[in-house]
């Protein structure tokens, strides 16, 4: 029966069926009106095989900037993994990384969508390329905030203050789960690709990390 049901997890029509995952950020904003990544930055992510479960040992970077052709198939993907432990592909597409800036402190905001088959992300490094403002009209901007400390502190000359944001968080969350039609599409959205094969879950699309 085990078998049975790892077959279907990891047949074509389960991989279609499956939901889109946004990653979702929070942070406590100090004097800072808008925090988004920069488009076309790397998304360090670890991620975790459908069919066997085996978690990545190290964080695998995409890219919108970078796609790879999947095999046996006519579509392509930001991120094609071999699992390590069963040997199965999986893959991941950027659907959306031009979402609206996370604005609130302390509240949980997407920042990026992924149509992920036969993988699931498991754990995110916020590391850098990220954009801030400081609040205010006159408020000045940053064009390379760097958050891999978990932490980011700076003066803004504009708005003579202090800006910083803090308590960095992460999760995933399904599009179901997260309410349908609060992300904003891409006009240059990547085509989406297609269905896993199901006949494999070394990394192309991203260097790991």
């Amino acid at each position: 029966f085990q078998r049975r049901l790892d077959l279907q997890l990891c047949s074509p029509r389960h991989a279609a069926t499956m939901p889109k995952i946004e990653l979702q950020i929070k942070a406590s904003l100090e004097n800072v009106s808008e925090l988004a990544p920069i488009p076309g930055r790397l998304w360090h992510i670890k991620t975790k095989c459908e069919s066997c479960g085996e978690v990545s040992e190290s964080f695998n970077t995409i890219t919108t900037t970078e796609t790879v052709e999947l095999e046996g198939s006519r579509g392509t993907a930001h991120l094609d993994i071999k699992c390590k432990m069963c040997e199965r592909h999986g893959h991941i597409t950027i659907e959306d990384e031009a979402l609206p800036p996370v604005s609130e402190s302390g509240a949980w905001a997407a920042v990026a969508v992924l149509d992920c088959r036969g993988v699931a992300p498991d754990s995110f490094q916020f590391m850098n390329q990220w954009r801030a403002k400081a609040a205010g009209d006159g408020g000045g901007a940053f064009d390379d905030v760097d958050l891999t400390e978990g932490e980011w502190a700076d003066y803004d000359e504009a708005s003579d203050a202090s800006v910083s944001i803090m308590d960095l968080e992460s999760r995933f969350e399904s599009v179901a789960a997260a309410g349908k039609g609060k992300h904003r599409k891409r006009k240059d959205a990547p085509t989406e690709a297609a269905a896993a094969d199901g006949g494999e879950c070394s990394v192309r699309g991203g260097n790991a990390k």
